[in-house]
């Protein structure tokens, strides 16, 4: 081929188009291949993020049953649980932290069993504070106790639900 002035013109409209292109794809490559790396690592965050919102839950559950089984008189303990409850910031999952199905179930048991074992060991304080007759604060410590036992065994179910959820993992 004999190259000409119209010919050198058309040759290098071909390799600049060419480079034009490779530049387009390369640059299309490094951003689709960027995003996906992204979305990959935020995933693996997200999974630690949420290993540790149940490691939390599980220490603030063994913080709490040191308190709620310690030594001392029934209404010593009550208080001090109270004021555990009370004093202490419950363990928080953030909105960028993404539970898959059986950790959002693991939550709502947590949340539960604590909001209602919170209930029972406020209405304990309350009835120990009271000016009732022996014979009906002993009625209403006893069956309040019943209830807080529960409660305790829901949340004591649940702790263990998560550590046997976190070791399998």
């Amino acid at each position: 081929m004999i190259l000409t002035a119209s010919n050198s013109t058309y040759v290098g409209t071909q390799a600049f188009s060419s480079i034009n292109n490779d530049f387009v794809i390369g640059f299309l490559s490094g951003v689709v291949s960027s995003v996906l790396v992204t979305i990959f690592f935020r995933y693996l965050d997200s999974r630690k993020e949420a290993r540790m919102y149940l490691n939390q839950t599980a220490n603030f559950i063994h913080r709490l049953d040191k308190i709620y089984h310690g030594f001392g008189p029934l209404t010593d303990t009550i208080n001090e649980t109270y004021d555990f409850l009370m004093e202490n910031e419950w363990p928080e999952r953030f909105r960028w932290i993404k539970l898959n199905a059986k950790e959002k179930a693991l939550e709502k048991a947590f949340r539960e069993s604590l909001k209602n074992f919170f209930g029972d060991i406020y209405n304990l304080s309350q009835i120990g504070n009271n000016n009732f007759n022996n014979e009906e604060k002993e009625q209403r410590m006893k069956a309040g106790k019943a209830d807080a036992k529960k409660s305790w065994n829901a949340i004591y179910q649940y702790y263990e639900d998560v550590i046997k959820y976190i070791r399998k993992k």
